[in-house]
C-alpha cells in the first residue's frame, strides 16, 4: 500500500469528525499563529488551540491556510515556505496515515455512478479521467491507476441512494475512500472517511495554460518543486487552489485569475494605444 498525496488529508471534511466527536468546526479566524516564532512543526502545533485534540480533529484546511496566509503577510521567502510546508505534510501524514492508505486511484463520472452498485471489476474497466469531473483543471495520470496505488471514487451524493451517510452529509461533491476488498457503494463508508473533491496529482501536462501547470506542480509534491522564481503571491494562490472546497470553485477561481490577467493586459494595451494616438496627434 502507498500513502496518498498528503493533500488528501488537508481536505478532510471537518464536519464529518465534528458530528462524531461533538466538536465545532474550527474557523480559520480562530487560529492565530505567530509566524515569527515558527522554527519547526511543534512550534505550530503548540500555538494551535486544538492541538491537544490532535491535528486530525480540527479543520486542517483552515489551519494550513491560516499559517500560509500569515506567512505570506510576513513576506517569508520561498525556502522558509518550503521548510514549513514539508513539516506540515510530514505531521499530517503521521496523524492521518491510517486514513489515507489506499491501493489505486479510480475516478468515476456522475453519470457512471448514478444509482449504480458497481462491482470492483466494473470500476476498474470504467475509469474516467479526473478532468471530466473537474474540467480543464486537475487530472490523474493513468499510469498511476494502472500501477494500483490508491483507490478513490467521486460521486454526487444527491444522486447516490446506495449510501445513507452520503445523504446525511448533504454535500454534493465528495470523494469516498474505499478499501481494496470493499467492492460496492454500500461498503464505501465502512471506513467513515469523506473527502472533498481535490487535486491529487502533481501533473497538468494536458492543460493548455502554462500558469495552471505552475500552480499545481509545487504544492502537489509537498513543496519540493517550488520554483525559486515564483512570487509569494503565487505560492499562496497555489495553496488556496489546492485547499478549495469544491472542484467548480477551484476551476472558477483559476479562470477568474486568468481572466483578470487578460483584462489587465487588454487595458494596458488600450492605454498604450491611446497614448500613442495622443502623441501622434500632437
Amino acid at each position: 500500500q502507498t500513502i496518498v498525496d498528503p493533500l488528501l488529508a488537508l481536505n478532510m471534511v471537518p464536519s464529518a469528525n465534528a458530528s462524531f466527536l461533538n466538536l465545532e468546526k474550527t474557523r480559520s479566524e480562530d487560529i492565530i499563529i505567530d509566524c515569527d516564532k515558527i522554527e519547526d512543526i511543534n512550534d505550530i502545533l503548540h500555538q494551535c488551540p486544538h492541538a491537544a485534540l490532535g491535528i486530525k480533529y480540527i479543520s486542517i484546511k483552515d489551519f494550513v491556510n491560516s499559517i500560509i496566509t500569515q506567512m505570506h503577510k510576513k513576506n517569508y521567502d520561498v525556502d522558509r515556505l518550503k521548510k514549513i510546508n514539508r513539516e506540515l505534510i510530514k505531521t499530517i501524514q503521521t496523524h492521518l496515515s491510517n486514513e489515507i492508505t489506499f491501493d489505486k486511484i479510480l475516478i468515476r463520472s456522475m453519470s457512471d455512478i448514478e444509482n449504480k452498485h458497481p462491482q470492483k471489476s466494473d470500476i476498474e474497466h470504467d475509469f474516467v479521467n479526473f478532468r471530466s469531473f473537474v474540467p480543464s483543471l486537475f487530472f490523474i495520470m493513468e499510469n498511476q491507476v494502472n500501477e494500483g496505488q490508491i483507490t478513490a471514487i467521486a460521486i454526487d451524493s444527491e444522486k447516490c441512494n446506495a449510501c445513507k451517510a452520503c445523504m446525511e452529509t448533504k454535500n454534493k461533491n465528495m470523494i469516498l475512500s474505499v478499501d481494496q476488498n470493499q467492492s460496492t457503494l454500500e461498503n464505501l463508508h465502512l471506513r467513515k472517511e469523506i473527502f472533498d473533491i481535490i487535486p491529487i496529482t502533481n501533473s497538468l501536462k494536458d492543460c493548455p495554460d502554462p500558469l495552471l501547470d505552475t500552480l499545481s506542480n509545487s504544492i502537489m509534491s509537498g513543496g519540493k518543486n517550488l520554483h525559486p522564481g515564483n512570487s509569494e503571491n503565487l505560492i499562496l494562490h497555489e495553496f488556496n487552489a489546492s485547499l478549495c472546497h469544491y472542484s467548480n470553485q477551484v476551476s472558477h477561481d483559476i479562470k477568474t485569475m486568468i481572466s483578470d490577467k487578460i483584462n489587465a493586459l487588454e487595458d494596458h494595451i488600450k492605454l498604450s494605444l491611446s497614448k500613442n494616438l495622443l502623441d501622434n496627434s500632437k
